[in-house]
């Protein structure tokens, strides 16, 4: 049975090409129109996203330098970072006292910090003018300039359990070398 539907098959086949037709056209009556194919019309042209200006840095990015985990109490106090301030993001656009340029691709450090008793306190020191930019786990913007001399500080007196975002900048062209320093001592004075 099988090879009899086979030999069939073959036998359409064969008599639908010696007719000039293709099995897809079908054994319809002479003088019927051949099938033509569908015409493809281009798709309507999309419209270009247009740039947008970036109104804050990317804090979802995963750092440049490196993420702590600390909890209340860590130990070494404090914890010191090397990094590179300065950037190509003006802190001028978060509003209040934020000005400097930091990176706006990129935090410079994560800490996703559990909080205890002890206060939070983050600061820089370079020979060049630094600042300070924060967002806290609920999304705040903290700026500072020029707490020491002209090195920058934020201190967290009741801090909140979560991610701190931290961006080291710098006032003029840059970038330059900074040590940003995190504790839950008291901050030095100069």
């Amino acid at each position: 049975m099988r090879a009899s539907t086979i030999t069939a098959g073959f036998g359409l086949a064969v008599l639908a090409l010696a007719s000039g037709m293709t099995l897809a056209q079908g054994t319809k009556g002479e003088g019927a129109a051949p099938q033509t194919p569908p015409q493809r019309t281009a798709p309507p042209p999309q419209a270009r996203p247009q740039p947008q200006a970036r109104t804050q840095p990317d804090w979802a990015a995963p750092p440049t330098y490196t993420t702590l985990d600390l909890q209340a109490g860590f130990e070494p106090d404090p914890r010191t970072i090397q990094v590179q301030a300065g950037g190509n993001f003006d802190a001028a656009a978060l509003g209040g006292a934020c000005i400097g340029m930091v990176n706006g691709r990129a935090p410079d450090v994560d800490i996703n910090y559990r909080a205890g008793s002890f206060p939070l306190n983050i600061y820089a020191r370079s020979n060049a003018d630094t600042v300070l930019v924060i967002n806290d786990p609920q999304g705040r913007w903290h700026c500072n300039d020029d707490t020491h001399g002209l090195n920058p500080a934020i201190s967290f007196p009741r801090p909140q359990s979560g991610n701190y975002n931290i961006w080291v900048g710098i006032i003029g062209s840059g970038p330059a070398p900074a040590t940003l320093s995190i504790t839950e001592l008291d901050m030095p004075t100069r």
